[in-house]
């Protein structure tokens, strides 16, 4: 009987397991209100929020990071975090913008 009971439980705890997901990388959103535009460089980004999941270069030499995180949880439903922020050609913040989708 207990090695019914300890297979039941092993079963339910792979089942929970895959249930969960994860994408991205986790980065602290507490720190965004950190960044100011016309002055933070690329390099106190990186310190502040570790290192982006996506990079670019847009037309105009511009470029783009994007930190993107998202989990869910069959019990807990799902969110997601976007943030992007631009640099200009000196590596000093132009502009960001942060979402959060709970779901």
């Amino acid at each position: 009987m207990t090695k019914l009971v300890a297979i039941c439980m092993l079963t339910s705890l792979s089942v929970f397991i895959l249930a969960c997901a994860s994408a991205g990388s986790r980065f602290d959103d507490t720190k965004i209100q950190q960044i100011e535009k016309g002055k933070t460089t690329q390099g106190e980004v990186r310190q502040l929020l570790g290192e982006p999941s996506g990079k670019g270069v847009n037309a105009d030499g511009s470029v783009k990071w994007q930190y993107y995180y998202s989990k869910s949880s069959v019990i807990g439903g799902a969110s997601t975090k976007i943030f992007e922020i631009t640099f200009d050609k000196n590596g000093i913040v132009r502009e960001y913008s942060y979402q959060e989708i709970k779901f």
